[in-house]
């Protein structure tokens, strides 16, 4: 049986699926409302760049959330993600007879 549990969301997969409608400002809006370049704020979105805790009072003031409410996603996928680094190693084959 596979014990391991989903990756918890990070800042880009709340960003997408719960504050970025097509109604809303263009990214390039965004990121100057934010005061951050929008390479960031796009590698944000796809999880490739980590948002700072600047970046996320100014994202939390802009959206009315906080900015401990950014950093505390960021930091827990950052955990989970250490925390399962290595899970691949000690995991049998999926072939594997138990």
């Amino acid at each position: 049986m596979d014990t391991r549990t989903a990756a918890p969301a990070t800042v880009g997969d709340i960003l997408r699926e719960e504050f970025i409608t097509p109604d809303m400002h263009t990214l390039y809006d965004l990121a100057a409302n934010i005061e951050m370049d929008v390479d960031q704020l796009s590698q944000t979105l796809s999880n490739e760049h980590q948002l700072s805790d600047a970046a996320a009072d100014r994202l939390g003031e802009y959206l009315g959330t906080g900015g401990e409410f950014w950093k505390n996603l960021r930091d827990g996928h950052l955990r989970w993600k250490k925390s399962h680094q290595y899970c691949w190693l000690i995991q049998p084959p999926r072939n594997a007879a138990i």
